[in-house]
């Protein structure tokens, strides 16, 4: 992996000094297409975080320098009308909007302070159950308990009746590090719903004898979401109500997260209802989910797929350009992600 990232490392480097990384942006924006870039978390590096869910903010900044001197960056919002929308494509640098997942108290700490320095406007996508709460991600919990069993190896034998002992089995005797453990059993356990997850996390924590107890708060809370709401910087989408991966959940749980977390950022007063935005929970959509999308009042919507958007694209399935920490730790690896070369 190391060494993966050192040869991109180096071949971002060349592309960004001879000018073809640059070139090939210059020939996406000619097209008049526009790109939405797709960030989680902005803080320092810990084992216990996906890789590919953070970017620490010193690289960040730098990112958010590189937007600025190179690039138009436009609020999501005024991507959905065709006429605004073909109106920034016209600028003499191309254009981007900045986009962020889950709300996590990260972002409010870290990264609301940088985008105020540099006035860069963004669009934060909320999953409105977890606002004002101590509610904790099952990916966190999971990477906890994973660490926990380095430890402590846990029993199973209790678990011999239970119709996920099998799936329970292979998260416990996982091997190797922590992130590569932590990778495996989260897309293992996302063929689940939420409901089935918790238990198979809280079958394991009882092997513990007790749960790990939290401490701090993972996300943003609604006084943060209106200060930051009020400074006319960022702009707040649903991120569902629980975070559900829609293709694991039955049309009428699909209209609940879609409807109550509508609801919610409009009682909030965090979004205006003429140009609602939503985000795919993990990217997970199909064409009669994002058609129950578009009915519930969403006016655009972001997937997890990567790449620039075209003037006529689909606006509830638009593309993103995902990056995390590994990919673009210096400028020119994040010029190349921009660029579509990694």
């Amino acid at each position: 992996m190391k060494l993966t990232i050192l040869i991109k490392s180096i071949l971002s480097w060349l592309v960004f000094v001879t000018g073809v990384s640059r070139l090939l942006i210059k020939k996406q924006a000619a097209n008049k297409q526009y790109f939405i870039m797709m960030y989680h978390r902005i803080i320092a590096a810990d084992p216990m975080i996906q890789p590919g869910m953070y970017v620490t903010p010193e690289t960040f900044e730098r990112h958010l320098m590189y937007l600025k001197n190179n690039f138009t960056i436009v609020p999501l919002q005024q991507l959905i009308n065709p006429e605004s929308r073909q109106q920034a494509t016209l600028s003499s640098k191309p254009v981007c909007a900045l986009t962020f997942d889950d709300g996590w108290i990260d972002f409010y700490q870290n990264a609301f302070p940088l985008l105020q320095k540099y006035k860069i406007t963004a669009t934060v996508f909320l999953p409105t159950k977890y606002i004002s709460t101590g509610k904790q991600f099952w990916t966190d919990r999971l990477a906890h308990i994973l660490k926990r069993i380095e430890v402590k190896k846990i029993s199973t034998g209790q678990l011999s009746s239970d119709k996920f002992k099998d799936d329970i089995k292979q998260i416990v005797d996982l091997q190797g590090s922590l992130e590569q453990r932590l990778e495996w059993a989260a897309e293992m356990l996302k063929r689940y719903g939420q409901s089935e997850i918790e238990h198979i996390l809280d079958q394991i924590d009882q092997g513990f004898g007790q749960q790990a107890k939290k401490v701090a708060r993972d996300f943003i809370n609604w006084d943060e979401v209106k200060q930051m709401y009020q400074s006319g910087l960022i702009d707040f989408g649903s991120h569902t109500v629980n975070h559900e991966l829609l293709t694991n959940i039955s049309a009428a749980e699909i209209v609940n997260e879609l409807s109550e977390s509508k609801d919610a950022l409009i009682q909030h007063q965090c979004a205006n209802e003429d140009s609602l935005t939503f985000c795919y929970p993990n990217g997970n959509f199909n064409k009669e989910i994002a058609a129950q999308v578009g009915s519930q009042g969403y006016k655009l919507a972001v997937t997890t797929r990567n790449g620039w958007n075209e003037q006529d694209a689909d606006m509830l399935t638009l593309n993103r350009i995902g990056v995390h920490q590994d990919m673009s730790s210096n400028v020119a690896m994040y010029a190349a992600r921009i660029a579509g070369i990694f």
